[in-house]
């Protein structure tokens, strides 16, 4: 039986703070995971090390299909021999807070939940949760909201089978968690959207197991919070 993991994180070169984000991210994961590898699908920074590269440059330039950018890397992961079978899969601008002992499916409610509880979500994401719900129902599936800002663990064969034609624009993590059905449990997300006070991003990091975050939240307070949290340098820095 695999007990450990790779990680796999797709990664583009639109970074707005020269992928520090991606920088903390590591050293959250070095700190509280135990894992294999750590695999970049994408755009490789200067100051990386000790990974395994895969290039990747993103074929769909509109925001309307930024999903299929993000499927398109995790299939060039699951077609990489020097990949684990099943991979943890997470993003530059998640961070461990906690030791991760175990990772189930984490939602937080089902996919209509989601929509009427975010009344102003962009008409673009909104479509993709959409299509997601009318996927998963036209099958007979559950509709369970999956795609909080959390790892996941992905099988390599069982998302190649789900994703290698499937060319909607979905939410990635409801399609393939409401298919394979595993080990669910019910977490409330934590991503910052906006800029908070140091003592704000405190109340938003305790008792919880992730932080995320967007561009419009980094400013100097959340840096310093990452900066003084993450301060050790991992074998993947120069």
């Amino acid at each position: 039986m695999q007990t450990t993991f790779d990680i796999v994180i797709p990664l583009n070169s639109s970074s707005v703070w020269d992928n520090n984000e991606l920088r903390y991210a590591l050293r959250s994961i070095v700190e509280f995971a135990n894992y294999g590898n750590i695999v970049i699908v994408g755009y490789k920074p200067s100051w990386l090390k000790n990974v395994i590269h895969i290039p990747c440059t993103d074929v769909h330039h509109s925001p309307k299909l930024r999903n299929q950018n993000i499927v398109q890397k995790i299939l060039l992961a699951c077609n990489d021999d020097r990949v684990s079978e099943n991979f943890i899969f997470t993003n530059d601008d998640i961070f461990l807070l906690n030791k991760m002992e175990d990772l189930p499916n984490y939602y937080d409610g089902t996919l209509n939940q989601y929509l009427e509880s975010n009344p102003l979500l962009n008409l673009l994401y909104r479509k993709v949760i959409t299509n997601t719900f009318d996927y998963l129902e036209e099958r007979n599936l559950p509709t369970i909201h999956y795609d909080l800002h959390c790892p996941i663990i992905y099988n390599k064969e069982k998302f190649k089978t789900i994703f290698t034609h499937l060319k909607t624009e979905v939410a990635v993590k409801s399609i393939y968690a409401n298919i394979v059905q595993g080990n669910s449990v019910f977490l409330q997300d934590n991503k910052i959207n906006k800029q908070l006070t140091k003592s704000q991003i405190i109340e938003n990091t305790e008792s919880r197991p992730f932080l995320s975050m967007n561009d419009k939240a980094i400013n100097e307070h959340l840096k310093q919070f990452l900066i003084k949290k993450y301060k050790n340098k991992t074998q993947h820095e120069n």
